[in-house]
């Protein structure tokens, strides 16, 4: 979902570009409608509202998602398992970086880090077996289920 964003943010920057930037010269010597310019630039300000309302409401949709998310996350008992979900899913890093930040602190990391790798594989193996128990089960405080249905993809609105 955070891509989406990213792309509608993209999509509103182009437009935004385009709804300031010049008209070109009529160098075919055919006429131009008169009048239209005023109908273009409305209609890409309507169209540019209209995005910015979807961007809001994508994003709205996303926090309610981490929300739930979170909870779910909060079950899982060790604190390793957690901070690999949280860094690969929230934080977007790539694996050498999560196994540096999990294990970088060990004295033989720099001499066995293809180790420490597969124990941050490990790691994140146990921990999505531990969310996937979490969505079978509601989580603590909250009966409702609303953790497991956005982490299954259906998110209320």
């Amino acid at each position: 979902m955070l891509r989406e964003i990213d792309n509608q943010i993209e999509r509103i920057e182009r437009m935004e570009a385009l709804m300031t930037s010049p008209t070109g010269p009529n160098l075919s010597g055919m006429p131009r409608a008169s009048g239209s310019t005023g109908d273009r630039v409305a209609m890409q300000v309507a169209r540019k509202m209209e995005l910015e309302e979807t961007i809001r409401e994508t994003i709205e949709a996303e926090q309610a998602e981490r929300k739930a998310i979170e909870e779910m996350i909060q079950q899982i008992k060790k604190p390793d398992e957690r901070a690999v979900i949280r860094l690969r899913y929230f934080d977007r890093a790539e694996w050498p970086e999560i196994c540096q930040i999990l294990y970088g602190e060990a004295e033989d990391f720099e001499e066995n880090t293809e180790n420490y790798m597969r124990k941050t594989f490990r790691v994140h193996g146990t921990a999505l077996v531990c969310l996937a128990g979490a969505t079978d089960r509601p989580p603590e405080g909250n009966h409702g289920g609303k953790a497991q249905k956005a982490a299954q993809g259906h998110t209320e609105a």
